[in-house]
């Protein structure tokens, strides 16, 4: 995810607007963020991103974070670009 952001960053700009950018890393801290609470991990590997994982996520960015369903909608489509 860090490579995707990375990269992201360099095309602020051309490809990309800075608030998304934003959203990208927020999205990747929030998911690092529900990794270390609920697996007690500092990453997990792609092969263990599955269905669980999005609605843990969802339901964490709505009692943690106070998201609205749009934002949470916003964060949830970051992990599939």
């Amino acid at each position: 995810m860090q490579e995707h952001n990375d990269q992201c960053r360099a095309l602020v700009g051309k490809d990309y607007a800075l608030i998304t950018v934003r959203r990208y890393e927020s999205c990747k801290r929030y998911l690092a963020e529900l990794i270390r609470q609920k697996y007690g991990k500092d990453d997990l590997p792609l092969a263990e991103v599955n269905g669980e994982l999005v609605r843990a996520f969802e339901f964490y960015l709505k009692t943690e974070k106070e998201c609205q369903q749009n934002t949470v909608i916003r964060y949830i489509k970051c992990l599939s670009d």
